[in-house]
């Protein structure tokens, strides 16, 4: 009903925070979240959006925001053509996919499937520009006083009884390795007495 879905987008505009996940967008029929102007859109887990033309890339895209981030642990997930999505999603000109001209091609795939120098500096300049990376390490410069206080990392190995049927395949996959390792070993053994 046209009453309840103006309810709903005045409930969704006079919210401070909405956090949804990417299959509510991608499901999102009725595009209520593209029909509110939000002040500022984070993507968490960006890689997911990493293909500029997937349904939840795309509907990612049509948010209206005035700021766009992204977070992530893994910026490139298989590649450098995830940054293509993540570019399209930040809109920033002209590698955005509404800009598509071949300008991603011309400037960064082709460049960089070619292995070109001038590439890795172009996108140097480019991710100084829009990104930001926090390490554990960093510190205030007025008081030298760490930005993220984190516990100290407790490492536990706790050992795990495999079943019948998992101890098959643990032992199955460990006699592919070792005799996939055992091939590499001959043939690099071979190369190099071949000299």
């Amino acid at each position: 009903a046209p009453n309840r879905t103006k309810l709903l987008l005045d409930d969704l505009a006079g919210m401070d925070v909405v956090v949804t996940s990417y299959f509510e967008v991608q499901r999102d029929k009725k595009r209520l979240l593209q029909k509110v102007s939000w002040k500022r859109i984070c993507l968490d887990e960006m890689q997911e959006v990493r293909s500029w033309n997937t349904v939840v890339a795309k509907q990612c895209e049509k948010l209206q925001g005035a700021r766009r981030w992204m977070i992530s642990g893994t910026p490139l997930y298989t590649g450098i053509g995830d940054l293509r999505g993540e570019l399209s999603f930040l809109r920033v000109s002209p590698f955005s996919a509404t800009h598509e001209d071949g300008f991603w091609s011309f400037c960064i795939a082709n460049p960089w499937r070619s292995r070109d120098p001038a590439c890795l500096t172009r996108l140097r300049r480019l991710l100084d520009a829009i990104m930001m990376r926090h390490s554990k390490g960093q510190t205030y410069k007025d008081s030298g006083e760490s930005i993220l206080k984190l516990p100290d990392l407790d490492e536990e190995e706790v050992g795990v009884a495999l079943g019948p049927s998992e101890q098959a395949v643990y032992n199955y996959v460990e006699a592919l390795s070792v005799a996939s390792m055992r091939r590499i070993e001959a043939a690099a053994a071979a190369a190099a007495a071949a000299g």
